[in-house]
């Protein structure tokens, strides 16, 4: 399984499979070898959904423009 895959212009996709539960997470390159997550979802199709891509977008171009981005730190186990 190829754990990195590029998406849509900077956006990237790192991927985790545990059984048959398959997590994402997209995000984008800061600066040299720093990155930003925007966010993670548990994968139900063989491709990526559109809405998580245009999500990511969203939020990287947030962060470009210095908007504060909340951060959700509570995860669903």
């Amino acid at each position: 399984m190829q754990w990195i895959k590029k998406l849509d212009g900077e956006i990237y996709e790192i991927r985790s499979k545990v059984g048959s539960n398959i997590q994402r997470c997209l995000y984008f390159q800061k600066v040299g070898n720093q990155y930003i997550i925007t966010h993670g979802f548990t994968k139900k199709e063989q491709k990526t959904p559109k809405k998580e891509i245009q999500h990511a977008k969203n939020l990287r171009d947030k962060y470009l423009r210095g908007v504060s981005l909340k951060i959700n730190l509570t995860a669903k186990i």
